[in-house]
């Protein structure tokens, strides 16, 4: 047996020793033996004069992390009970592979950094309609939340979309019911929201309205990624006259005040209102930085839970909550996330990209990705988005009510493996999307395994997209050419509209195997080929040789295609199955009781 180096055992030893005893009861004698540098932070009896080497000598606030540059191995530990207004801007010099760890020590609830200042001495500005209060705020705020929910950043329409009357440029629109506001009141740092496909939306800010014509205008660079039509979605936010419904804010930053209807019938008197305004959880950004969070909360933040670039970053056992961005950002080339939450984010739960080993394992995610007038693009809006990655493993999450895909993958380079995940309610803000999402384009990897998922209930919202009355929803999307893929012992159930449980856009030798679909007045599965616009002329690709065997079948609309199937362009003769045989398809007068797929052995 191969005997490892003395040099190898000693580098281990301080990581093996934070699995070993836990995250709530690390041993410090041990940690003190292998000298490790070792910080406590106490936000209640903690003092800054402090050396903070000891729970008895602990720091009190973020500032002393913030001030300090930490060698790899260090370790700083958090009270647990204790809560801090604020984030951490991490400098990590060494090149060591250890990582600078964040964890927790003592007992209680884990430890709490919150992106939010609280804002009191509330004062009425108007009982006219809805009760309007205001209140001095320094900063501006990405999100303001009372007793800890989110509330919305006034807008109008209240809900849904108007439909764009005219469009004059890329950068020049008429919105409808919108004059008097403007005329009285001008742009007021207004912003528009424009669903310029099922898929997409883009915001930008108003410079301009012209009281004779109508029409809006923002800057033209950077230009919209589509231009907008006759008949696309619109809203405005943020100016103090759509204020005019319970749950809506606005800040004006020249008075530095925030004006609130408080939601329902609540007022200051019995309420916590919050205003995020910190940027970032922990935020990490150094070439060599090794960095590991393990049991912290992190709740309110501007843009991000965790920002993180370097050599590794590991999460367990942390909860992020209300980011009004993404909960976790990661350029890593190691990135581990597991046993973690991932809750309430205005974008991704995660988006992690560039790794060379990528693991995100047993999380759970939930109402992520929700469409709110903010500068991220429309396709930002995944439980788990991934990119640019070498080996990647997508295992046993639960996700659910994310804006667009449950998973996204794009760009893989070496493996992928998205397996035992639950995905529920998904494309809960957009159209045309899917539980598994996958874009074919720029796919390199030499293993893709799409397995053992429970897929149940995509959405889908058409309203103000093109053909509004559509829904595209897919249990699993193989998109832009995706080939080569093994997708198996899935169960779907509930694609809504017409992709289909699953749905295969252009793709060359895909394996549809062993998988169990329920669907109801749509179809089973879908085969297509749709032009590629991104390109001109746009290039529509060739499908050839996809075996599709032994999957069962449930619905509740008998097709005249082949298994409840639907082929567009050219039906059969634009899909030249290798294999085709062993498939079932039962109608059901009802949708039955699913289950989710069991592993066969």
């Amino acid at each position: 047996m191969r005997r490892r180096s003395a040099r190898t055992l000693f580098l281990t030893l301080p990581v093996a020793a934070l699995f070993l005893f836990g995250r709530h009861c690390l041993h410090r004698p041990l940690l003190a033996q292998l000298a490790l540098p070792v910080y406590y932070v106490d936000a209640d009896e903690g003092a800054d004069a402090n050396p903070g080497t000891s729970p008895q000598s602990a720091w009190q606030t973020l500032d002393r992390i913030n001030a300090r540059t930490f060698a790899g191995g260090s370790i700083v530990f958090f009270k647990r009970g204790c809560e801090w207004r604020g984030g951490l801007r991490l400098r990590i010099s060494s090149s060591s592979d250890l990582p600078v760890t964040l964890g927790s020590y003592g007992s209680g609830p884990p430890p709490v950094l919150n992106g939010a200042r609280l804002l009191s001495s509330w004062e009425p500005y108007s009982s006219a309609g809805v009760p309007i209060y205001r209140a001095a705020a320094p900063s501006a705020p990405a999100q303001v939340l009372v007793d800890g929910v989110s509330q919305e950043l006034a807008r109008s329409p209240n809900s849904g979309y108007s439909p764009l009357q005219g469009v004059f440029s890329a950068s020049q629109v008429r919105v409808p019911d919108y004059d008097s506001f403007f005329f009285a009141h001008g742009p007021q740092r207004a912003k528009i929201h424009l669903r310029l496909r099922n898929w997409y939306g883009e915001t930008r800010t108003v410079t301009r309205f012209d009281d004779q014509t109508g029409v809006i205008s923002w800057d033209a660079d950077p230009p919209l990624r589509y231009p907008p039509s006759p008949g696309d979605g619109s809203f405005l936010a943020n100016a103090l006259p759509l204020l005019d419904r319970p749950g809506e804010w606005y800040y004006d930053p020249e008075e530095r005040a925030l004006y609130l209807a408080f939601p329902g019938d609540q007022s200051p008197a019995d309420s916590v209102v919050e205003a995020a305004v910190d940027p970032y959880g922990v935020f990490s950004d150094s070439a060599a930085a090794s960095l590991r969070i393990d049991g912290l909360t992190l709740v309110n933040f501007a843009q991000a839970g965790v920002w993180a670039r370097g050599a590794a970053l590991e999460l367990t056992g942390v909860r992020i909550r209300n980011s009004n961005e993404r909960g976790v950002y990661a350029e890593t080339r190691r990135l581990v996330i597991t046993d973690s939450v991932i809750e309430n984010t205005n974008s991704d739960g995660i988006w992690a990209a560039e790794a060379e080993t990528l693991r995100i394992e047993r999380n759970t995610l939930s109402n992520n990705g929700r469409v709110v007038p903010q500068r991220l693009p429309g396709l930002e809006l995944n439980g788990i988005r991934v990119s640019r990655s070498g080996d990647v493993s997508v295992v046993s999450n639960v996700i659910t009510g994310s804006g667009f895909g449950g998973i996204t993958a794009t760009a893989i380079r070496r493996t992928l493996r998205i397996s035992g995940n639950r995905i529920l309610n998904y494309c809960v803000a957009l159209n045309d999307c899917a539980g598994v999402y996958i874009n074919g384009s720029d796919f390199t990897a030499s293993l893709r395994e799409i397995s053992h998922n429970f897929i149940q209930d995509g959405v889908g919202d058409p309203l103000a997209a093109p053909n509004p009355s559509r829904v595209l929803t897919a249990g699993i999307y193989l998109d832009i050419y995706a080939s080569d893929f093994y997708l198996h012992d899935n169960v779907i159930d509930r694609a809504r509209g017409e992709l289909g449980g699953i749905a295969v856009n252009g793709g060359n030798r895909n394996v549809i195997a062993w998988n169990r679909i329920w669907q109801y007045n749509s179809p089973t599965m879908s085969f297509f080929k749709s032009p590629d616009t991104r390109f001109s002329p746009a290039r529509i690709y060739p499908m050839d040789q996809n075996t599709v065997e032994q999957n069962s079948l449930f619905a509740s609309l008998q097709r005249s295609e082949r298994l409840n199937m639907v082929f567009v362009n050219g039906a059969d003769s634009d899909n030249r199955f290798g294999v085709f045989r062993d498939n079932t398809l039962q109608i059901l007068p009802r949708p039955p009781h699913i289950h989710a797929p069991t592993r066969r052995r």
